[in-house]
């Protein structure tokens, strides 16, 4: 379980980041989930919604984690954090472009696979379909918007795409993820949203990893 919460954040941050010029803003995102062999006191640690901010090159995503437990992402230019409160206990898993894109692999990378003229509306913006690929992984499916400019990074995982995405849906081994944004603000974000804050320990990923016990 624990593996399966840590794969989730780490899945839904790779879809976050917005890098756009003079842009900043915040996406609230409702959290779906379906076909799941979880049992019903893990599906009910999953969290329901996520908040993310966004401003040039940075990001940052929240999600509560149900039981007194909160987990932030923060990407600043090279740098990730990956912010974790377990009933009080705080810690910063600190990694960093080299270290991710080893991890990811160019083979493993999500690229576009087809575009449909089907649309919808999502949180007031009118959105394509979308699906994008990857070897050995399941297709994701995505509708964007192109009134939201967001232009690749490393970091951002539909780079292919003229958009942004507000609704995707993510299948890995254990369960189906589907998140669609409720509420979009373009507004202007303090630089102090995404600093790490006072009294997380900072660690390495594989410190945080032996922490949680290694689960697979």
């Amino acid at each position: 379980m624990k593996r399966i919460l840590f794969l989730l954040i780490l899945l839904s941050a790779q879809a976050g980041l917005l890098k756009a010029q003079n842009s900043s803003g915040y996406i609230l995102f409702s959290m779906q989930y379906s076909e799941s062999g979880l049992s019903k006191e893990e599906m009910a640690m999953l969290p329901e919604q996520s908040e993310w901010w966004f401003k040039g090159g940075k990001m940052k995503m929240r999600m509560p984690m149900g039981m007194g437990m909160q987990s932030d992402v923060l990407v600043m230019e090279d740098k990730v954090f990956l912010l974790m409160d377990l009933m009080g206990n705080k810690m910063a898993m600190k990694t960093d472009r080299e270290e991710m894109e080893k991890q990811v692999g160019k083979n493993k990378k999500y690229k576009l696979k087809s575009k449909s003229a089907e649309t919808k509306t999502i949180a007031g913006y009118e959105c394509r379909k979308a699906i994008m690929g990857a070897e050995g992984e399941k297709d994701m499916m995505v509708w964007y918007t192109d009134k939201i400019k967001g232009a690749g990074s490393w970091y951002y995982q539909m780079d292919e795409l003229d958009g942004f995405p507000l609704e995707f849906s993510m299948k890995t081994n254990e369960i189906d993820i589907r998140m669609v944004a409720k509420e979009v603000k373009l507004e202007t974000v303090s630089d102090d949203v995404f600093s790490v804050p006072e009294g997380y320990k900072v660690m390495s990923q594989a410190e945080m990893m032996q922490m949680m016990g290694g689960s697979r």
